[in-house]
């Protein structure tokens, strides 16, 4: 090998590491706590067990310790829900998420719309709330997850959240939101989500036994006043460890503010 290559060689490595080095605008500094709660509303005390469609809250929350940065990027959410509830998915009319993504919630029937939210996030001191938007996912086996903003940075994008039943002694659901790359890093900015919040409530109507009958995307048999239904969040973050989350979901009670 010629002095010049090994000149050129070495040049083109020490550049790879500086840029391996170089900080990315907006990310984390302080250690990330993150939180999450649930309610189901309204409560349900009768003992009759038949099953009646409820609304299904959830809120989580990631902040920085001490409070005031920002806090570490989600790369993907993993939440366990408790038994006791019934899904109904498979019985909704479902939205593609091409589609959805091509041409936004027009592409949706009204059918598939299951429930509203809201999302929050920071990036290099700018903060930005999202609308969003959940449809019934193809076969009833995913959340679609439209997010809609404009300013600071457009946003008009579904994340398509499997939904799976499993078998645990605590959980009986499984529901995994990846983050995709581009809502992570924007134009070299990390954007972070400072807050995630959903209902999910819808109905719909199918005979059964020849009857026309009215049933819950979420339905549950029994859910009193006072109860709590396990539910767990399991968080991966950029740079950081992950971290998980042991809660509960309140029956009848709203999360908190």
């Amino acid at each position: 090998m010629t002095m010049n290559a090994v000149l050129l060689r070495a040049t083109l490595v020490a550049g790879l590491v500086s840029l391996s080095f170089v900080p990315t605008v907006g990310a984390a500094t302080a250690p990330t706590q993150a939180s999450i709660n649930g309610t189901i509303s309204p409560a349900v005390s009768s003992t009759s067990g038949k099953p009646r469609s409820v609304a299904l809250s959830i809120v989580t929350r990631f902040q920085t310790n001490p409070s005031g940065g920002q806090p570490a990027t989600v790369t993907q959410a993993v939440i366990y829900f408790g038994h006791g509830s019934i899904v109904n998915a498979r019985l909704f009319p479902s939205c593609n998420p091409t589609r959805l993504n091509k041409i936004g919630p027009k592409a949706c029937s009204k059918g598939s719309r299951i429930g509203a939210g809201a999302v929050t996030a920071i990036g290099a001191g700018l903060p930005e709330t999202l609308a969003l938007t959940a449809f019934n996912g193809p076969g009833g086996r995913s959340v679609l997850f439209y997010l809609n903003g404009n300013t600071p940075l457009k946003v008009a994008q579904a994340i398509q959240a499997p939904m799976v039943p499993i078998k645990s002694r605590f959980y009986a659901y499984k529901l995994t939101l990846n983050t995709p790359p581009n809502l992570q890093v924007l134009s070299g900015i990390v954007v972070a989500t400072t807050s995630f919040s959903s209902t999910i409530k819808a109905t719909v109507v199918r005979r059964v036994h020849h009857r026309r009958v009215r049933l819950g995307y979420i339905e549950v048999p029994l859910c009193p006043p006072g109860a709590i239904v396990p539910l767990q969040g399991v968080f991966s973050f950029m740079g950081a460890p992950s971290e998980t989350v042991n809660s509960g979901i309140d029956c009848g009670e709203p999360p908190p503010a």
